[in-house]
């Protein structure tokens, strides 16, 4: 009992056909994963894509944080340099002043001085011109009488 011609290639057309549907299914579930591999791969991008974005705008954050910082210690030196000139001209002009203050005390010292002998003076002149006066009345009254 044996196969027939008829038989044995209808039964290869069947095993074909099955060969070529099963390969036709995996290229159809190839061709899914492909385009689900692309769905995945375009998500991916555009998440890479963002995320560069989002390091970029990072990057200009951290750059501007950066700038503002060192304007920021820029901005202390400068006040650091203007305070300690600010002190040294005030310090300059505490000595100055004390400097102008001592010499104002010495010219009132030497008022006072010149003062004192004026005074004196004027009492010298005032004994001599009550003697002088005396002595006057004196001669009159010897001329008198």
């Amino acid at each position: 009992a044996g196969v027939t011609p008829g038989e044995e290639t209808s039964s290869s057309t069947g095993f074909l056909l099955s060969i070529i549907l099963q390969m036709q299914t995996a290229l159809e579930s190839g061709w899914k994963a492909i385009e689900e591999r692309d769905r995945t791969l375009d998500a991916l991008s555009s998440v890479a894509d963002q995320g560069a974005s989002h390091l970029s705008e990072a990057a200009k954050t951290q750059g501007g944080l950066e700038c503002a910082l060192l304007s920021r210690d820029q901005a202390i030196e400068t006040l650091r340099a203007l305070l300690s000139e600010k002190e040294g001209q005030a310090a300059s002009e505490a000595v100055h002043t004390a400097e102008r203050a001592r010499m104002l005390q010495d010219s009132v010292r030497e008022l006072q001085r010149s003062l004192d002998h004026a005074h004196h003076q004027a009492r010298v002149y005032q004994q001599e011109a009550v003697q002088a006066t005396a002595e006057l009345q004196a001669v009159r009254y010897v001329v008198s009488s």
